[in-house]
């Protein structure tokens, strides 16, 4: 599993940097690894606006951390945003922030020492105590989360996630050699916000890859909606659920992600909220029966249609022009679920 995971790394790298990036070392490459997605997993729409992310959220060489960034609402925001923009997000999202930090070994060495600093972190830049002047990265986001303090009404929780290369039967071990541990530094929360520690190995990241990387969608359209002309292409219209069952499809836990591979071959990514962008979340939101009116709609290419009694079953699914409107349609999901009856 370690050496799969070593793949997938190289191919990620190799796929989604620069060439100057390419050349670093292995630690460096598999913290970016991480870092991305773990990103993906908790905003794949800001992993779509930034693919490089990864390596945007770093720390650098702080001590006891590798990454932060604060998910508010279904958006990143790391160190290199506006504070300001950061600011009227949370009142936006009603003062509520989630605090993330990861740290990553490059290596099945992981020592009960050193998640215990990695977990105190958020504590000592929330206090702004116990970091040395030589801890740069740390200090810049004390001062970042001290501008973010003033905001009375703030409410914040915490995810502090520790990934190694260990296989499954060692992580179960450490989870529960560390376990008193980790239900001591929860407690030492208690003041600051709800805290999830979350200690994953190649499994996780073995899991993750595999989802990021697959493609075998199936669009599913009712035959009702739609033409099939001289059996190569289909026109008509799609749904909200059908549209988001093929590409963001419905987990256990009745999370959607949002996979942004099926935008691979289309010809820009996600551009975030641009004025054109937040014209169209809004008449998802206000005018949804318009939606058509005032959209151009999907380019989707794929290798097989098929037939089945009442609908069409387009798989693999490659959206070639509409990238902005998918994630805005998805946005709006993750916002009001009730787009899925229209």
């Amino acid at each position: 599993m370690k050496q799969k995971i070593e793949r997938y790394t190289d191919k990620f790298i190799e796929a989604n940097f620069d060439k100057k990036d390419k050349s670093k070392n292995p630690s460096v490459k598999f913290e970016w690894f991480v870092n991305s997605l773990h990103c993906w997993e908790y905003s794949s729409q800001s992993y779509n606006a930034k693919q490089k992310i990864g390596k945007e959220i770093s720390l650098g060489t702080a001590q006891g951390g590798d990454a932060f960034f604060l998910l508010i609402g279904n958006k990143i925001f790391s160190l290199e945003d506006n504070i300001e923009e950061v600011i009227k997000a949370i009142k936006d999202n009603n003062h509520k922030i989630e605090f993330h930090l990861i740290q990553t070994k490059k290596s099945t060495n992981a020592k009960i020492g050193d998640f215990i600093n990695f977990v105190n972190i958020p504590i000592k830049v929330i206090k702004g105590e116990g970091i040395s002047g030589y801890q740069k990265e740390l200090l810049r986001l004390a001062n970042f989360i001290t501008k973010i303090k003033e905001d009375p009404e703030l409410e914040a929780s915490f995810v502090l996630t520790f990934y190694t290369e260990k296989d499954e039967n060692d992580i179960a071990n450490l989870r529960k050699d560390w376990n008193s541990d980790i239900e001591f530094l929860k407690n030492q929360y208690a003041a600051f916000g709800n805290v999830i520690i979350h200690l994953e190995g190649s499994k996780k990241l073995n899991e993750l890859f595999e989802q990021f990387n697959s493609n075998e969608y199936k669009l599913i359209i009712n035959k009702d909606n739609c033409r099939l002309d001289k059996e190569t292409y289909l026109i008509g219209f799609v749904t909200a659920r059908e549209l988001l069952d093929c590409i963001a499809p419905e987990k256990d836990n009745n999370i959607r992600v949002l996979y942004p591979d099926v935008f691979k071959n289309n010809i820009r990514l996600y551009l975030g909220p641009t004025e054109v962008n937040e014209k169209i979340e809004t008449t998802l939101s206000n005018e949804p029966t318009k939606f058509h009116l005032y959209n151009n709609g999907l380019t989707i290419t794929t290798k097989d249609i098929k037939h089945a009694v009442e609908n069409f079953i387009i798989s693999p699914v490659n959206i070639v022009n509409g990238c902005q409107t998918a994630n805005s349609i998805y946005n709006i999901f993750k916002s009001n679920s009730k787009i899925l009856t229209w």
